[in-house]
């Protein structure tokens, strides 16, 4: 079975980019959609480095930081810090 893949790029701004493939095969025929994923980034420092390693064709990345330049526009989130003591087990309390 040979499979066709159409990328396309959704909403790329300088902050963002949306990344949608659609793998089809024409089966019996009829073309029919054997994969359809969507993936979106931003340009952060994460993000890039999540866009350079998609599989993709270089052209897509390459018009991605065509758009986003050479530096990101958005911070990385940051992680919350977890108390040591809320990852204790949760006291339960007996009903009387």
């Amino acid at each position: 079975m040979e499979t066709q893949k159409q990328i396309t790029l959704h909403r790329l701004t300088v902050d963002f980019v949306e990344v949608s493939t659609k793998e089809t095969a024409e089966i019996n025929g009829k073309k029919n959609v054997v994969d359809n994923h969507m993936v979106s980034s931003s340009n952060s420092p994460m993000g890039r480095k999540f866009v350079e390693g998609l599989d993709i064709p270089k052209n897509f990345i390459t018009s991605i930081f065509d758009v986003w330049g050479d530096e990101p526009t958005v911070a990385d989130p940051e992680m919350p810090k977890i108390d040591k003591k809320a990852k204790q087990e949760p006291k339960v309390e007996e009903k009387q």
